[in-house]
């Protein structure tokens, strides 16, 4: 069976259920009604929990000077605000001149939330206000640091509707202005119902993926003049209809030694252990932006860490007849032209010696992935029917897959299938595969 590409990961997790105990509600009107209608405990780890008490989120509430810039930025109706943001303030940056040491601090902390979760975290936006989930003891303490973990669940308008593999809970230690992150457990999409078990209660915040799509090359958008001007460059070869050329990526790019215009450096090295002749590839596809969508025109490239998805490209900009003549030898290519519904019955596969070159918009740095697979499915919400004794296989496939899917904006003709480029992509930004000259058809 095709292998099947999903948003997020889940994992399958029981429950221990106690009595319930409800909250004191506090309405405040902002993004829905977004201040739970009621908060039952689940489980507490060690405190015996009496009452759960919701009180808007405020900066006057906190001492830390930390924890006051998240709330802050949390409550700014005039931005719009990413986990992102949230990890630069508490790394001790600034969202609108981020360091090459907060940076760093921001990668570490992604790549710890996505071995805890399997998600990067840098791509999530708030879908709730953040609320204090004030716990009230059996000794009468109150308090927003419970010893140990407690799971609650709590009730949002804008969790109707939503797929729990798309949320997470934000957390903030009161204290310090650390956040983290849990996945949700359960979901009830008609009542928006959700559980989820937390460390903290300070600023308690649902949220989810920013959308992320698969477009044509904005170079205007790039924050790096040096990645800006290399695809303003590949941009006229290919209106030009010639063949985008290895070399030409890198030499703009500045990834290479040259004199007078000439290759002086003929090899460059794309992993570990592989070494390639730069003058022996070229591109089998046209260039794709991988960004993250902010309204009806504006992009964003800014993600840290890796991102494990399957991005989706039309047939007509992708050499999809060298790929396919590459991982099935001797397949009809004229009959899958023909009959390109046909192309959903290939098993995933991988193409030797090729691979992608990415070309951070924020760094200017030259990327590569080696280990990539391809496949062809339906456009979102155009998906093939999946027979019903395949549907709890296919279903169980999708709790187990972590990576994101990502459609084509750009999708010219929504009845035909697309090739899925699924990969672990180590930048948003512009991206295209690189293939051996010898695999090009006649």
């Amino acid at each position: 069976m095709k292998r099947k590409i999903v948003c997020a990961l889940i994992a399958a997790m029981s429950l221990s259920v106690c009595s319930p105990v409800y909250a004191t509600e506090v309405q405040r009107p902002s993004i829905g009604e977004n201040i739970p209608e009621n908060v039952q405990v689940v489980e507490s780890e060690k405190d015996n929990i009496q009452q759960v008490i919701v009180e808007p989120s405020k900066p006057e509430n906190y001492t830390n000077p930390t924890a006051q810039k998240i709330v802050e930025e949390l409550k700014d109706e005039n931005t719009k605000t990413t986990v992102m943001d949230i990890l630069v303030i508490e790394a001790g940056g600034d969202k609108n001149n981020v360091t090459p040491e907060v940076a760093q601090k921001v990668a570490q902390k992604v790549e710890e939330v996505q071995q805890k979760t399997g998600t990067n975290i840098s791509l999530y936006e708030p879908l709730s206000d953040p609320v204090d989930m004030k716990l009230l003891k059996d000794n009468g303490e109150v308090t927003l640091k419970p010893n140990g973990e407690v799971t609650l669940k709590k009730t949002y308008e804008t969790a109707k509707g939503m797929d729990k593999k798309d949320l997470m809970v934000m957390q903030m230690d009161p204290e310090t202005g650390a956040v983290t992150f849990s996945k949700v457990k359960t979901l009830d999409p008609e009542t928006g119902e959700v559980t989820a078990t937390l460390e903290s209660m300070a600023a308690v915040t649902l949220m989810t993926k920013v959308p992320i799509v698969v477009k044509d090359v904005t170079p205007e958008k790039y924050e790096n003049e040096t990645t800006k001007k290399t695809v303003e460059t590949l941009q006229k070869i290919q209106e030009e209809n010639n063949g985008i050329e290895l070399k030409d990526v890198l030499v703009n790019m500045g990834a290479v030694e040259t004199k007078d215009g000439e290759l002086v450096q003929k090899e460059v090295q794309i992993s570990e252990d592989t070494t390639i002749n730069i003058e022996e590839y070229n591109a089998a596809m046209e260039l794709a932006d991988l960004a993250i969508k902010q309204g009806e025109e504006d992009y964003s490239y800014n993600m840290a860490g890796t991102l494990d998805a399957g991005a989706q490209r039309t047939l007509d900009m992708v050499d999809w007849k060298r790929m396919v003549n590459a991982g099935y030898p001797g397949v009809d290519l004229d009959d899958l032209e023909a009959n390109p519904d046909k192309l959903l019955s290939l098993e995933p596969f991988t193409l030797e010696g090729a691979f992608i070159a990415q070309m951070n918009p924020i760094t200017g740095e030259m990327e590569y992935i080696t280990d990539f697979e391809l496949c062809f499915e339906m456009p979102e919400g155009e998906e093939e029917a999946v027979p019903e004794e395949k549907a709890d296989e296919a279903d169980a496939e999708e709790e187990e897959d972590n990576a994101w899917k990502i459609d084509d904006e750009d999708d010219r003709d929504r009845k035909m299938p697309n090739l899925v480029i699924r990969a672990n992509y180590k930048s948003m930004g512009p991206f295209i595969i690189m293939m051996p000259k010898s695999t090009e058809l006649n």
